[in-house]
């Protein structure tokens, strides 16, 4: 595999209520007023850097990736147990104020979103749709549903992975190659995919015998299990209330934690513009980047400007 890294690509960072927000800033060469406005965000245990290969393909775009809290350089959440959902969205809004104080140009603007980042980009899409142009999911549409009837199982497996984490000693690995080898199993992706990951999410630190390595710079809360879930028929409620043109890409053959028929029901449900599927694993924008990165710009240049009758 022959993955090209060389835009030139700023680090993005920014102070917030919660905390300081990281990421990654590309920008082409020549921005005019109509340069493509693209955020993006990332999937669960993932950062900004899975983007990379694809910003490849977009030269004409501005883009930021965003690391969420927990995850690559932003902070971790202060005070607090679990990392809702909801709160990826207080996250967004933050950003999107900073970036459209003053600036006309990110007032409306395209998103990109891949799993995790991709459902909240739904959730955003539905709640808020006159910030975009176009929005563009790789694997995420709709949170994982909550069945009938598990509601208090779910919540004591939830309070009891709080104390699990709570004793757990994090990890600390001799290099960042077997840290990239853990992670490439764990994620079913090639090494040279996972390096890129691996790269953004580790710090350095000293085992019990006081051996340099390094680990995870990932906040293990993050590992804590949810104690609450939307139901399906909340989500497709939701999923119903997206006016975003939608492009929807998902790999061949679909993750496990996919299924496909309640996949369908979402996609009809949000009114998706088209539906894309690319030979490959979870991962694909980073498998396949120039690809994916074909569909995603050809969908952003049917909507550089909002549609008169929204």
């Amino acid at each position: 595999m022959d993955i090209k890294i060389s835009r030139p690509v700023k680090e993005f960072c920014l102070e917030t209520r919660n905390g300081v927000l990281a990421g990654l800033h590309w920008q082409p060469e020549v921005i005019t007023t109509e340069t493509p406005r693209v955020l993006a965000l990332h999937g669960w245990l993932d950062n900004a850097a899975t983007f990379k290969p694809m910003a490849e393909y977009l030269p004409d775009c501005e883009i930021i990736a965003i690391d969420f809290p927990g995850h690559g350089h932003s902070d971790w959440r202060a005070g607090k147990l679990w990392y809702h959902l909801v709160d990826y969205l207080e996250d967004v809004a933050l950003l999107v104020k900073h970036l459209s104080t003053g600036n006309d140009h990110w007032k409306s603007f395209h998103l990109l979103g891949h799993s995790l980042g991709g459902v909240v980009s739904g959730l955003w899409a539905a709640a808020m749709p006159e910030t975009l142009l176009s929005m563009s999911i790789i694997e995420g549409l709709g949170p994982l549903a909550d069945t009938t009837g598990e509601n208090s199982q779910r919540l004591r497996k939830a309070l009891d992975s709080l104390n699990k984490l709570e004793d757990k000693q994090l990890r600390v690995f001799e290099s960042i190659d077997q840290a990239t080898l853990v992670r490439a199993k764990s994620g079913g992706m090639e090494n040279e995919l996972a390096r890129i990951l691996v790269e953004r999410s580790l710090e350095e630190a000293v085992d019990e015998e006081g051996n340099k390595g390094w680990r995870w710079s990932t906040d293990p809360r993050l590992m804590h299990i949810s104690p609450n879930r939307y139901s399906e028929t909340q989500i497709l409620e939701m999923m119903a209330d997206i006016q975003v043109p939608l492009l929807f890409l998902h790999g061949d053959p679909l993750p496990d934690f996919v299924d496909k028929k309640v996949m369908e029901k979402r996609i009809q449900a949000a009114h998706a513009e088209k539906i894309v599927c690319i030979k490959g694993h979870h991962h694909l924008h980073m498998q396949h980047p120039q690809q994916t990165a074909e569909v995603v710009r050809s969908h952003i240049a049917n909507h550089l400007k909002r549609d008169e009758n929204d």
